[in-house]
């Protein structure tokens, strides 16, 4: 039986401060436009407010791969759930 890792759940802080203190550059977001086939080498995903997120932070998300969690919108904490499964069963961990 193999373990997953833990993962690092950050303490709670703005959108800005987050993206200041994290290289997000190989991390991912969760899209239900997004692509739910491929995923190399991402090693968190940033999963938005209840209502999505607005213009200015999807701007300076433009550049990382988007995912596709389910078919429907998820509310914040099951989307982060949803997420690690996601990365989970991509990388076949």
């Amino acid at each position: 039986c193999k373990r997953i890792s833990v993962p690092t759940i950050h303490t709670c802080c703005t959108f800005n401060v987050f993206l200041e203190k994290n290289d997000i550059n190989d991390w991912c977001v969760g899209d239900v436009n997004g692509d739910n086939n491929t995923i190399v080498n991402q090693s968190g995903i940033i999963i938005g407010p209840e209502g999505g997120f607005s213009d200015k932070e999807i701007d300076k998300l433009k550049n990382l791969h988007k995912i596709k969690l389910n078919e429907n919108i998820l509310r914040t904490e099951t989307a982060g759930i949803a997420g690690l499964c996601f990365i989970n069963n991509m990388k076949n961990l």
